[in-house]
């Protein structure tokens, strides 16, 4: 890790602080660093219960759930260069293409 948590934290709190025109803190700082923890571990518990209620907690559950047109060939079907194409970025690189 090349990011420092603590610099983001302190830095977040001063902001914080000179939204709300307050004096910081550094007690301020563990507080939100406080909060930020139990924020991301009831994220993470409410995300694991929904998989589990709708299903998705099964370690094959992605394959059986991939778009079926993306995977669909024909038996007498020429393999192609490009098998399949998808965008890890929301899709914005295709807009930029003419």
């Amino acid at each position: 890790h090349c990011v420092c948590p603590h610099l983001s934290i302190h830095a977040e709190a001063k902001k914080l602080c000179h939204m709300h025109n307050i004096h910081y803190w550094r007690y301020l700082a563990d507080q939100l660093r406080a909060a930020y923890d139990v924020y991301l571990k009831l994220q993470r518990h409410i995300t694991h219960h929904l998989n589990k209620h709708l299903g998705r907690d099964t370690p094959d559950w992605r394959m059986h759930n991939s778009c079926p047109a993306c995977q669909y060939a024909l038996e007498q079907e020429p393999p192609l260069l490009y098998s399949i194409i998808c965008a890890c970025d929301g899709n914005n690189s295709a807009k930029l293409v003419d």
